[in-house]
């Protein structure tokens, strides 16, 4: 049996969640009850029990065969159960730790975790049976979730924008937002405005489906933010940053001169996240004014996590009046960044945030040719997965499925494409949540919507056939895709390639060559070759 409590006060209050959570402790043990869902107005996907669902297929100890017994019946059992996040399906070959000895398997998802399968054709994965929480409401696979990253320069969107911003499972607004009205200041202000009015819209359209999300930035102190800016003009927090190792009496920070990215016109120190008094000033100021907010968002997302390769901070110019940072250096700055990564997350849950992080390490069982894992400021992405474990967070690639650290002289294009693809496969294994944002053009765009229109189901071709494949071929539940040439209102429609409907995989995608992947869906067929950027999406 399935408990749901649904109920439309604000789940971000803390007594509230504490009420829910010492509900679902004592509902749990209840006899006959195998899943309990917490579901509100504000985050349905604020699930507090997570129960795995687990069918037999095949009698080992008979031989005989039951009812769930193919990949497709699994996934068609899960499709019909509105209680299912996802499943995970165990071919004879394959054992599962939790449930020896097997011989087919289909494990039903329940609530807000991800069941997880150890080992498959393209390494093997350390988090099985880890939890990791459902971010927003959606399991992406009856419906294309799409991200909508806009902005409005001038002021608040428009009822047309506001509509668009509506048809997107994940919408939120970057560091632009307001920013000619606010003169680069005052951009937390500029955010919740935006959000809030965001947030009245959805609400008067009884929307509660589409997750709402600010922007901060986490690598520099960032000028146009009122609470960075206040610790940087103060000269008595000066061990707050990092300092020019060749003269420890400048401090790093940029300016704007043309150093990336250009037009800020603020003075933005690096933090030193080694030294306790920055960590604590990250928390006590920047997490909790989040926190205390409550401006209609429900997710954050912070802009390069992690400096996990040398070379992070680029060209001597980019430094800030710096000279430059030993490998030392950066490899205790990342570490330093995932262990707060931890300690962010787990308040940013407590006060209902999910944090969205801009990261560009990868799993070491990715395999190489992108990266060298011999690289001394190399952290893989298993000790932030590690430390996040049984939190709410996502994944954010910017340009999904290239990365920025692997555009190197000899690393082949096709190379680091073929890896991304993998890490993004064992990511969706992990039960990850992953938002995979790719650079196109205003090309086919539409506003209508698929369940609109008379004409023929639209399948992408080219460009635009690659990206979308690439994202099915590693997608796993709760993933999102967008689509923007920049990072402005102007820059965004509804792409059809969002109306294409593939239905829930038949299993995970299988690597066939260094260079090839294919993957079969309940409504498509879908082939992504990343030596001349192929991807083919053929309907059922």
């Amino acid at each position: 049996k399935s408990i749901r409590l649904s109920s439309p006060i604000d789940n971000r209050s803390t007594h509230t969640m504490l009420t829910v959570r010492a509900l679902g402790m004592m509902l749990a043990l209840l006899p006959g009850v195998s899943s309990l869902t917490w579901m509100s107005s504000i985050r349905p996907s604020m699930t507090t029990v997570n129960v795995y669902i687990s069918e037999l297929s095949d009698d080992p100890t008979t031989n005989d065969v039951g009812p769930l017994r193919t990949a497709a019946a699994c996934s068609a059992r899960c499709y019909s159960d509105p209680g299912c996040s996802a499943y995970t399906w165990f071919g004879p070959e394959q054992t599962d730790r939790r449930l020896q000895p097997i011989a087919r398997h289909c494990v039903l998802s329940r609530g807000s975790g991800a069941t997880v399968r150890p080992c498959d054709d393209v390494g093997c994965n350390q988090f099985a049976g880890a939890r990791i929480a459902s971010p927003w409401p959606t399991n992406g696979y009856d419906k294309l979730p799409a991200l909508w990253f806009g902005a409005n320069e001038t002021g608040l969107d428009s009822a047309d924008t506001l509509a668009l911003v509506g048809k997107h499972a994940l919408s939120g607004y970057g560091w632009q937002q307001g920013i000619q009205t606010h003169g680069n200041r005052h951009s937390e202000i500029a955010q919740a405005e935006a959000a809030t009015h965001a947030r009245d819209y959805l609400d008067s359209v009884g929307n509660i489906n589409t997750t709402l999300f600010v922007y901060r930035q986490i690598q520099k102190a960032l000028g146009l933010f009122d609470v960075p800016r206040a610790a940087a003009d103060n000269q008595n927090n000066a061990q707050y940053w990092l300092h020019d190792e060749n003269d420890p009496s400048v401090i790093c920070g940029t300016k704007a001169t043309g150093q990336k990215p250009a037009g800020w016109g603020t003075y933005d120190p690096y933090p030193n996240f080694t030294h306790p008094a920055t960590r604590d000033w990250w928390m006590d100021d920047v997490i909790e004014e989040l926190c205390d907010e409550h401006a209609g968002y429900t997710a954050v997302y912070f802009d390069e996590l992690d400096p996990s390769w040398c070379g992070w901070w680029g060209t001597d110019s980019s430094k800030g009046n710096c000279s430059g940072f030993s490998n030392e250096t950066q490899q205790d700055q990342a570490h330093a960044y995932y262990s707060m990564a931890a300690n962010m997350t787990q308040r940013l849950n407590d006060c209902g945030i999910v944090p969205i992080f801009a990261a560009f390490g990868v799993l070491e069982a990715s395999g190489g040719h992108g990266i060298n894992p011999h690289n001394p400021c190399v952290l893989w992405e298993d000790e932030l997965v590690a430390a996040l474990d049984g939190l709410q967070w996502a994944r954010f690639y910017e340009q999904w499925p290239d990365q920025f650290h692997m555009r190197a002289a000899n690393h082949s294009e096709a190379d680091r494409f073929a890896q991304v693809l993998t890490n993004g496969i064992l990511e969706g294994q992990a039960g990850i949540a992953v938002v995979a944002h790719t650079t196109q053009g205003l090309t086919n765009c539409s506003n209508t919507s698929a369940a609109e229109s008379d004409e023929a189901p639209f399948v992408p071709s080219g460009t635009a056939a690659f990206h979308l494949a690439s994202f099915l071929i590693a997608q796993g539940p709760n993933w999102v895709y967008g689509v923007s040439s920049a990072w402005t209102d102007n820059a965004f429609c509804w792409h059809r390639s969002y109306d294409v409907q593939c239905g829930h995989p038949l299993g995970v995608a299988n690597r066939i060559g260094p260079y090839t992947f294919t993957r079969n869906f309940t409504g498509c067929d879908v082939s992504v070759e990343t030596v001349g950027l192929i991807g083919e999406i053929r309907l059922k």
